[in-house]
């Protein structure tokens, strides 16, 4: 069944304060933490995206997404490595990394910023 989309904005909105409110500072989070993170905020993007186009969401709320998203894409470029193990783990560090940046990059050609 499909939800109104303010009742799916509103779960984006509470989804996202969440992970805000995660971060913290200190050691950086084990590794499966940050790579959940980073898939998260993939999908939030990409989201974003979709209701943005559908005339969900406004061309501000995007934006905003798309700052957080890389905000957390710039502090796990940062600290994603001193929790990278093995090279198994570092590629998939760099594939998580490259799929948000890929997402973020999208969500700004749709919304033209």
């Amino acid at each position: 069944m499909l939800q109104p989309a303010s009742t799916r904005t509103t779960r984006l909105y509470l989804a996202l304060t969440v992970l805000l409110v995660g971060g913290g500072c200190g050691s950086p989070p084990p590794l499966d933490k940050q790579l959940e993170t980073l898939a998260s905020w993939t999908a939030t993007m990409q989201l974003a995206k979709e209701r943005h186009g559908a005339g969900a969401i406004t061309i501000t709320y995007a934006t905003q997404l798309r700052d957080r998203a890389d905000e957390a894409f710039q502090q796990a470029s940062t600290t994603i490595g001193q929790s990278a193990q093995t090279h198994s783990d570092s590629a998939y560090a760099a594939a998580a990394l490259d799929s948000l940046r890929t997402a973020i990059r999208q969500l700004e050609a749709e919304i033209g910023s």
